[in-house]
C-alpha cells in the first residue's frame, strides 16, 4: 500500500490546478432518414483529437471534456453514409445539441478502443492489430456463451471441452499465457492453468458493451499473462438522462438453440437522470446436451475410435454436457459536475454442476463436475478530469474478486469420490494518469497492484451401501497461498510528423508468491516463497502513406510469472492423463514479438493484415519428474506418469492474420479473415504445443433498414503437426483433427421500435466435425431463434 499513498501525495497539487480551465459538450441523438429510429453503434469522433463515442440503444451520445473552439465531427455506422460536420463551435460551459439523421448506403470502417492503448482511441489509427466486437455484432451472432462471441473474429481461436467451456488461443498461445479483463479489470489469478479455460464462460454475453482484443504481447501496459494477447470485456454504461428529467428504460430478450439444447432469458431495466443513471440486470441459462452432426465425418469418427482402448462413447447425443447458470448485474454512475465521475458495479456468476464432457466420452469417469463456479466481481471507479500541469485526467479503480471452484471427480467402476474446492479472492486497485502536451504528444501513466489469497480443501469419499467414509487428502493448492504484484507503466504517444505517429511504452513489475505446503506427507515442502521481477517495453509505429492507407509495425516484450498452478499443483491434469506434482524452481516465461503490415480504411472498405514473428524463452512444459523416488503415482487402480512444469528451453511462433470487410453492389457487405500459426519448439526439436491450423471465415450480409440477412462459411484445415504433447491429449483425434467447414445463415427483423426477432440456421448441412483441440464435436444443424422487446 506504500506505493498507493505515495502515489495519492501528487493528487492535492493536481486537483488544485482542476479549475483552471472549463470545456463544453456535445451531445446529440443520430437516426436513420429511412425509419427516424434511434441508431445503436454509431461512431461519432472528431478526427483532429483521435477521440470519440459510440451511440446507445436510442441513438444518444456525448462528448465530453472538449475545449473551447471549432471541431469537425465525422458519424459512421456499418451500411450507412457517413456524416461529416465541419465548424462545429464548442464553448465553454456550452452543450451543442446535434440531430444528424444518416443514409442508408455505405458502412463504417472506424471503431473505438480502448484496450490496445490503456484510452480511447480509434481503433485504425493505431499500431496494433485490435479486434473490437460492438453491442450490435453481439447480438446479431445471437450466442448463448461469451466465448462463442470471438469465433469469427481474424486471429482468435476457441477451444471446448465441453458445453462449458471456451478457451480462446491467439498467435498459438493459450490460458494463462492470454490475458483476460473485465472493465480493464484483470480475471486472470495465481490459480489460471496452462490448460484449457472455461473463464471467459462466466460472463453474461448479455451484458456485454463490446469485446476487444489486443494481439500480441501488451505486457508493457498490463504486465504478467499478455504474452499472446489481450480480451477486454466492457460492460454497458447506463447513460443520463439529456432532458434533465429522470428516464426509465426496460428491456426483455430470449431465445434458445435447438443442437444445443440451449435456452435463455434476460431483464434489463435502467433509470436515466441528469447526474446519474443505474442499470439492472438479471438472466436465467440453461444449457442442454449437443447433438453433433449427422452427415461426414467418417475419417474424425475413426481416428477418434482409436483411443483409448477402454473405447469411446460415440453417440449422436453428447451427454452430459447440461448445465443451469444465473447472471446478475448492477451498475451506477454518478457524475455531480462534468469534471467528477463515479462508477459503482457488481457483477455475479453461478454455474452449478457443469459437466466436463471429453472424460464422459472416453468412458473414463462416472463423474467429473465443475462445482461450483462462481464469480463475483466489484469495483468502485472514480474520474477526475483535473486538467492540471501533470494530468489532463486521473481515474482510481479499486476492485475486489472472488472466483470459487470446485471439482467433483469419480472414475468409473470406482466407489471413490474425491472433491477438490479452492477459491481466490482478488483485492486491488489501479491509478492512472492521462495528458495531452500540445495536441502532439500523449502520455499515460500510473500503477496499480493484485493482491490474491487463496482457500483450498480437498477430501475423497468411499461410497458403498449408502455410506460415505471422508477423508481428507493433500489440496490442489496449499491452503492459504497468497501472490501478489505490483506495476508501474508508463506510455508514451508521439506525433513526430503528420503521418509518423511512435509509441513507446515502459512497465515495471514485481511478483510475491507464498505457497504454504505442509510438512507431512505426501509433501515435505513447507513454506515455497518466489519473488519474481520483470522490466517490459514495446515500440510501436504508424506510418500514414495517406489517409487511407497505413504501415503499422511493433517490437513488444511479454512474460508471464509463475503462478500457483505452475509452482505448487499437486494433482491430475488433462483428464487424469499424467499426475503434477509441484517444482517450486520455475522462472518467468518471457518472450518478444515483432509484427508488421497495412491497414486500409477507405470509405466502403477496410483491410489488416498483419505478419508476426515471436521468440518464446524459457517456456513452461510438462516434463517426467519423480515423486517419492518413483516416476508414476498409482491412483486408485490406475498408473498414472509423474510430470511437473519446468522452463524447457525456446520456441517461435509466426504466422499471419487477414481481415477486411468491403461494400459491394447492391448494398451487400463482404467480411472475410483468414489466420495461420506456425509454432515450433526448438529445444525439443518438435512442434509447439496446441497450435490451431489454417482457419477463417467468409460472409455476405445485405441490410436494410428494417431487415437483414448474412450467409456465412466458417472452415479449418487439418492439424496433424502434434507435439510430444499433443500427442498425450485424448481429446485430439490420433493422427491429427480433420478440416472441416461450415454454411450458416443469420437473418434479423426489426418489427418495430420495440420488437426485434432473429432467425438463424448454423451448420446448414449437419456437418460432423470437431474443432483441433476441443473435447466434443461442434453441434450439427441447429436453429437459433431470439427476441427482444423494449418494455418501456
Amino acid at each position: 500500500m506504500k506505493y498507493l499513498f505515495f502515489l495519492l501525495s501528487f493528487l492535492p497539487a493536481l486537483i488544485a490546478q482542476s479549475g483552471q480551465a472549463e470545456f463544453g459538450r456535445i451531445i446529440g441523438t443520430v437516426t436513420s432518414k429511412e425509419s427516424s429510429f434511434g441508431l445503436e453503434n454509431v461512431q461519432v469522433y472528431i478526427p483532429a483529437r483521435n477521440i470519440g463515442a459510440v451511440t446507445r440503444s436510442d441513438g444518444s451520445f456525448v462528448l465530453k471534456k472538449l475545449q473551447p473552439g471549432y471541431y469537425k465531427l465525422k458519424i459512421r455506422m456499418l451500411g450507412f453514409e457517413t456524416v461529416t460536420l465541419d465548424s462545429v463551435l464548442v464553448r465553454a460551459g456550452e452543450v451543442v445539441v446535434l440531430r444528424p439523421q444518416l443514409v442508408l448506403k455505405v458502412y463504417e470502417v472506424h471503431e473505438i478502443q480502448v484496450t490496445a492503448s490503456r484510452h480511447e482511441a480509434l481503433q485504425q489509427s493505431i499500431p496494433q492489430l485490435v479486434s473490437v466486437v460492438n453491442r450490435l455484432k453481439i447480438r446479431q451472432r445471437n450466442s448463448a456463451q461469451t466465448p462463442e462471441i470471438l469465433r469469427e473474429e481474424m486471429g482468435v481461436f476457441i477451444q471446448k471441452t465441453s458445453n462449458g467451456g471456451g478457451s480462446p488461443i491467439i498467435r498459438g498461445l493459450k490460458a494463462n499465457k492470454i490475458l483476460l479483463l473485465i472493465d480493464g479489470i484483470r480475471m486472470n489469478n495465481a490459480t489460471y492453468r496452462g490448460g484449457n479455460l472455461q473463464y471467459l464462460n462466466t460472463i453474461d454475453p448479455g451484458s456485454i458493451e463490446r469485446m476487444e482484443v489486443v494481439h500480441g504481447p501488451s505486457s508493457a501496459l498490463y504486465g504478467s499473462d499478455a504474452l499472446g494477447g489481450t480480451i477486454n470485456t466492457i460492460t454497458a454504461e447506463p447513460g443520463f438522462s439529456r432532458s434533465g428529467k429522470p428516464a426509465w428504460s426496460g428491456r426483455l430478450e430470449t431465445g434458445f438453440s435447438s443442437a444445443e439444447g440451449n435456452h435463455r432469458f434476460t431483464l434489463q431495466t435502467a433509470v436515466h437522470a441528469k447526474k446519474w443513471g443505474l442499470s439492472l440486470q438479471s438472466a436465467r441459462y440453461g444449457y442442454g446436451n449437443i447433438t453433433r452432426g449427422g452427415n461426414g465425418g467418417d475419417e474424425l469418427m475413426r481416428r477418434l475410435s482409436l483411443t483409448p482402448e477402454s473405447g469411446r462413447n460415440l453417440a449422436k447425443k453428447q451427454r452430459p454436457n447440461a448445465y443451469d447458470a444465473r447472471y446478475s448485474q448492477f451498475k451506477f454512475t454518478f457524475q455531480p459536475h462534468y469534471k467528477h465521475k463515479f462508477t459503482l458495479f457488481y457483477q455475479l456468476a453461478r454455474q452449478g454442476k457443469v459437466p466436463r464432457y471429453d472424460v464422459f466420452e472416453r468412458q473414463a469417469y462416472q463423474a467429473y463436475f465443475y462445482e461450483p463456479q462462481n464469480r463475483d466481481l466489484a469495483y468502485l471507479k472514480y474520474e477526475n478530469a483535473l486538467h492540471g500541469p501533470l494530468a489532463d485526467l486521473m481515474i482510481l479503480t479499486l476492485s475486489i474478486h472472488r472466483q470459487k471452484e470446485g471439482r467433483v471427480k469419480q472414475k468409473t467402476s470406482s466407489v471413490k469420490m474425491t472433491v477438490d474446492r479452492f477459491s481466490t479472492t482478488t483485492r486491488a486497485w489501479q491509478l492512472q494518469f492521462n495528458k495531452i502536451f500540445r495536441k502532439k504528444h500523449f502520455i499515460l501513466y500510473g500503477a496499480e497492484a493484485y493482491y490474491d489469497r487463496l482457500s483450498a480443501n480437498s477430501y475423497s469419499r468411499i461410497i458403498a451401501d449408502g455410506v460415505g467414509e471422508i477423508t481428507s487428502r493433500a489440496p490442489l493448492y496449499p491452503d492459504n497461498s497468497r501472490h501478489d504484484s505490483f506495476g508501474v507503466y508508463a506510455q508514451s504517444e508521439w506525433h513526430l510528423t503528420p503521418p509518423w505517429m511512435l509509441t513507446s511504452g515502459l512497465r515495471y513489475s514485481a511478483f510475491l508468491l507464498d505457497a504454504p505446503f505442509s510438512k507431512k506427507p505426501p509433501l515435505h515442502l513447507g513454506l515455497v516463497k518466489r519473488r519474481t521481477f520483470a522490466l517490459t517495453a514495446s515500440v510501436s509505429s504508424r506510418y500514414e502513406f495517406n489517409e487511407k492507407i497505413s504501415f503499422v509495425s511493433n517490437i513488444a516484450q511479454g512474460f508471464r510469472a509463475p503462478n500457483l498452478d505452475d509452482v505448487s499443483k499437486f494433482g491430475p491434469g488433462k483428464g487424469d492423463s499424467f499426475y503434477d506434482v509441484p517444482n517450486p524452481k520455475i522462472q518467468s516465461e518471457t518472450g518478444i514479438s515483432l509484427d508488421g503490415g497495412l491497414k486500409f480504411a477507405y470509405e466502403n472498405a477496410r483491410l489488416n493484415l498483419v505478419f508476426y514473428y515471436t521468440r518464446l524463452n524459457d517456456i513452461l512444459i510438462r516434463r517426467p519428474a519423480e515423486f517419492n523416488a518413483l516416476p508414476y503415482i498409482i491412483d486408485e487402480n490406475d498408473t498414472l506418469a509423474v510430470f511437473h512444469k519446468a522452463n524447457a528451453g525456446k520456441a517461435v511462433v509466426s504466422g499471419f492474420e487477414i481481415g477486411g470487410e468491403a461494400l459491394l453492389k447492391w448494398g451487400i457487405i463482404a467480411r472475410a479473415n483468414l489466420s495461420y500459426a506456425y509454432g515450433f519448439n526448438q529445444t525439443a526439436n518438435e512442434p509447439l504445443t496446441a497450435i490451431p491450423p489454417l482457419n477463417g471465415l467468409f460472409s455476405l450480409r445485405r441490410t436494410s433498414p428494417h431487415f437483414w440477412l448474412e450467409l456465412s462459411s466458417r472452415f479449418a484445415l487439418e492439424q496433424n503437426r502434434l507435439s510430444s504433447e499433443d500427442l498425450l491429449d485424448l481429446r485430439i483425434p490420433v493422427g491429427g483433427t480433420p478440416g472441416w467447414f461450415t454454411l450458416n445463415a443469420r437473418s434479423g427483423w426489426a418489427i418495430n421500435d420495440n420488437i426485434d426477432l432473429q432467425l438463424a440456421l448454423m451448420n446448414m448441412l449437419d456437418w460432423n466435425y470437431r474443432e483441433h483441440l476441443s473435447g466434443l464435436n461442434a453441434p450439427g444443424r441447429s436453429i437459433v431463434m431470439s427476441g427482444k422487446i423494449e418494455l418501456f
